[in-house]
């Protein structure tokens, strides 16, 4: 005999099932730490918000996660270097990538994959570089200004 009621349960039970695991594989967070790096400054990708014990992190360049892409593998307590490893960037405990000192080039895509005890986790965030560099100025420098603007109003 056919029960007409077990077949709308157990979809309800597949489709919320489902959806916690859609849930915990796009969880993962990635964010740009500062917001707006300058040429030079030291940068985090930091990772946030993953399920689990981290077992390990692998860092792409780009959107792939080809094996050509990667930039490194972090372990706790061993690294190892990709194809794409950006001198001065180190893998951290918590999943995140810090870069030593960026650059215009380095600019673009950059994926994670996570592997917990609990799910493989991977997320892509976009780097913006400005090719701006803080400069300090000699207190000599506006008085020439001032100077070379009083000349030429004579003019």
């Amino acid at each position: 005999m056919l029960d007409i009621w077990k077949f709308p349960f157990q979809a309800l039970v597949f489709g919320v099932s489902l959806s916690v695991c859609m849930h915990s594989a796009s969880g993962i967070k990635v964010e740009v730490i500062p917001k707006s790096p300058k040429k030079g400054d030291s940068v985090t990708l930091k990772v946030s918000d993953i399920s689990g014990s981290i077992r390990f992190a692998t860092w792409y360049r780009g959107k792939s996660t080809d094996a050509n892409d990667q930039i490194l593998n972090y372990f706790p307590r061993e690294e190892f270097k990709g194809p794409k490893y950006i001198e001065g960037s180190h893998g951290q405990a918590d999943g995140s990538l810090l870069i030593d000192s960026v650059s215009e080039d380095l600019k673009g895509d950059y994926t994670v994959q996570i592997q917990t005890t609990d799910s493989l986790q991977q997320a892509t965030v976009y780097l913006a570089v400005s090719g701006v560099i803080p400069i300090a100025l000699s207190p000599l420098v506006p008085l020439l200004g001032m100077l070379l603007f009083s000349e030429l109003n004579f003019l």
